[in-house]
């Protein structure tokens, strides 16, 4: 994702983690929160990303784009199949039902446009 901003010349601040953050990454985003800086998450829509998810909410990390209608609308274009067992999706517990009512995953390419676009505000 810092790629695809970078070739969009976007300005905003964007971190990526790189998956499950590392010891640092974590820092950083209890940092940025207890600073006061809004913090926004997104990952994959698939298990081990709604566990990394919950980990960075608890961080003090804002869901961003990671509700059950994010969901619902990113599906019918980007949906591959869904494996693993769920794990709850606290910020909106319906989000984890929906996904494994759809039984289907979305990659965070999928949603690059998307992603960036709010970037673009």
């Amino acid at each position: 994702m810092v790629q695809a901003a970078a070739d969009r010349a976007l300005t905003g601040p964007l971190v990526c983690l790189q998956g499950s953050p590392s010891a640092a990454g974590a820092l950083l985003v209890v940092g940025l929160v207890a600073d006061g800086a809004v913090v926004r998450y997104h990952g994959d829509l698939d298990w081990p990303g709604m566990a990394i998810a919950a980990r960075v909410v608890a961080m003090g990390a804002q869901p961003w784009r990671l509700s059950a209608e994010d969901y619902r609308t990113a599906v019918p274009a980007a949906g591959v199949p869904l494996t693993g067992r769920p794990v709850p999706t606290p910020w909106d517990p319906g989000l984890a039902d929906l996904m494994v009512e759809e039984g289907l995953a979305v990659h965070e390419e999928a949603l690059l446009d998307r992603l960036l676009g709010d970037q673009d505000r």
